[in-house]
């Protein structure tokens, strides 16, 4: 299988016979698609610039790669982060329904505790009112 040909344009300098030699070349295979009028330049010489069709370079490939990835990442990227939004919020409800099982699971110790600390703070917050401690009432 051969390589797709691109159009790529030319501009030839040279000597009225070796321009129409590459002309003649380039037409001969097919790969001629447009071409300017000559233009005459000092010494002897012809500019035309000219249209052919041709292999596409390192460059070209390196281009047409890079928009290539640049394309299929304007479509990942969304879903990519979808993805993540959903992971993120169904691990959070993961983790929720977690904390509410195991509190179901041990709702004596969890009851102590809490009561517990309910009577540490108010004891605590007892004894600075009476001490007259700053922000206490008095």
């Amino acid at each position: 299988m051969s390589t797709p040909l691109r159009p790529v344009q030319h501009l030839l300098i040279g000597h009225p016979v070796q321009v129409a030699a590459v002309l003649r070349a380039a037409q001969a295979r097919g790969h001629l698609v447009g071409m300017s009028h000559a233009e005459h330049l000092p010494g002897h010489r012809v500019a035309v610039t000219v249209t052919l069709l041709q292999p596409p370079t390192k460059t070209m490939r390196r281009q047409a790669r890079a928009a290539r990835w640049r394309k299929v990442w304007r479509i990942v990227k969304p879903i990519g982060i979808g993805l993540l939004a959903t992971a993120i919020v169904s691990g959070f409800g993961w983790l929720g329904w977690l904390a509410v099982q195991w509190v179901t699971a041990h709702w004596v110790p969890v009851v102590v505790i809490g009561v517990g600390l309910l009577l540490g703070y108010g004891v605590v917050t007892a004894m600075d009112e009476d001490r007259g401690a700053p922000g206490g009432r008095r």
